[in-house]
């Protein structure tokens, strides 16, 4: 039994994942009015998936510890499933889909929360959730690794950012669409195309999208040519290879204008 191997002899948690892995999966309880029908060309069309992101905080089972602005710092709160699909010719993530499987919790049982977006040529759809204002009264709020330096946080907090520190990059970018940080940054290439095609499909349904953290803050201006892409114009050796990773870092969003901003508080003057 191939789950007995993994989780190393656990009959009883072996069981209990046989079970929920072929668990029949009820319709019913899904919100198939709110879903948009798509026509979308399957044979362009490329998939990312990660079954688990935040592997360290799913394996310690730790519950979730809160950083600021409703943001969890660690725990299992920042645990995410992601999947995205995109266009193979233009490299634009197409659609989008975020589970937080442990999202609330009633007792010793857990309730997971699904959020979705599309963006595929005129069509802009998402979970009705993310579609609440940002609230324009509190301070702006960017989410950031724990690791990342700490001259970066104490530019931003002089620039009247909150930094709020959390784990689990699908996590930090669903809390930007989500609205609870305005922001995300990461400076470093420690993220993959599945980690970010998903929630990037999301954010671009919502007005937003992700870019490249080295070259907004060196071209500055053109967010469009600093978007991240997604297979375009790949050969079959570069598909094949370590250029899946995210190398420049990246920064995900909902308005724009706080790109432009950022650029003018973290450029070397």
């Amino acid at each position: 039994m191939v789950y007995l191997q993994v989780l190393s002899g656990d009959t009883q948690a072996a069981e209990r994942l046989a079970l929920e892995v072929h668990r029949d999966l009820r319709l019913e309880d899904v919100d198939m009015e709110n879903l948009p029908q798509l026509n979308l060309p399957l044979e362009q069309c490329g998939i990312w998936i990660d079954p688990i992101d935040s592997t360290s905080e799913y394996i310690s089972g730790e519950e979730a510890k809160l950083s600021a602005n409703d943001i969890y710092k660690s725990g299992l709160g920042c645990v995410t499933v992601l999947i995205g699909v995109f266009d193979r010719v233009s490299g634009q993530p197409i659609l989008g889909v975020v589970n937080q499987p442990f999202y609330t919790q009633h007792g010793s049982r857990w309730e997971g929360m699904c959020q979705w977006g599309v963006k595929f040529g005129d069509l802009s759809k998402c979970s009705a959730s993310l579609l609440r204002n940002m609230e324009d009264d509190r301070a702006k709020v960017a989410v950031l690794s724990g690791s990342e330096d700490p001259n970066l946080k104490c530019r931003l907090r002089s620039a009247g950012y909150v930094v709020a520190e959390a784990s689990g990059a699908g996590y930090k970018q669903l809390c930007v669409a989500r609205g609870n940080a305005d922001l995300y940054l990461l400076t470093k290439g420690s993220t993959f195309m599945w980690d970010t095609c998903g929630p990037h499909a999301i954010l671009r349904s919502l007005g937003g999208g992700i870019v490249s953290y080295k070259r907004v803050l060196e071209n500055g201006e053109n967010l469009e040519e600093a978007e991240l892409k997604y297979g375009a114009n790949h050969t079959a050796e570069e598909q094949c290879s370590a250029s899946h990773c995210n190398l420049e870092g990246i920064i995900a969003f909902r308005d724009r204008s706080l790109v432009h901003e950022l650029v003018k508080i973290l450029r070397p003057s």
